[in-house]
């Protein structure tokens, strides 16, 4: 056989092993950025359709904030305030804001007021976030989804918020 056929074959094989390692799938070109009041939600677009069962943010630049204080600066969500050092304010929604992660019980506030999550293993430093569903969510090829800070989706005391933050978006396929 020819070793010009076989390096290509071999290169195939390697590379299609190494995309199976790796599930989740980049969906954007451009950083996606938000902003923390006044409706500065980012858009992207999902690459393929199917069914999907996360989302994945890696923070990239910038910051926002709920409240003007300097140590309450974050990468998704408050930073060092007493009250939520421990949650992010994050929000993945459909084109026309229906919630799709993260799911209702991680809200820890009544109502889900200022979309405050608790996501186990995470806080508004995680330099990566992994938003969840419990059950999986079925999207078309290049279907348009939304990443806002909670409080500026609710509109939940978003007077004193501030900040713009720019990330990478991947999304897991099941």
């Amino acid at each position: 056989m020819d070793k010009r056929l076989i390096f290509v074959t071999m290169m195939l094989l390697v590379l299609h092993s190494t995309m199976a390692l790796d599930p989740w799938v980049k969906a954007n070109i451009h950083p996606v950025c938000f902003g923390a009041r006044s409706n500065q939600y980012d858009s992207f677009h999902v690459p393929y359709g199917g069914k999907i069962a996360a989302v994945k943010l890696i923070y990239l630049s910038g910051y926002v904030t709920c409240s003007g204080h300097i140590s309450h600066w974050s990468f998704w969500g408050c930073g060092n305030h007493p009250a939520v050092k421990n949650h992010v304010s994050l929000a993945i929604t459909t084109s026309s804001n229906a919630l799709l992660m993260p799911p209702n019980q991680f809200f820890t506030y009544a109502g889900g007021a200022g979309k405050w999550a608790e996501l186990p293993g995470y806080n508004s430093f995680s330099p990566e976030i992994i938003l969840p569903r419990f059950s999986l969510y079925s999207v078309s090829s290049g279907q348009e989804l939304r990443l806002w800070f909670g409080e500026d989706l609710v509109n939940y005391t978003e007077g004193d918020n501030a900040g713009l933050v720019c990330c990478n978006v991947y999304v897991l396929y099941v």
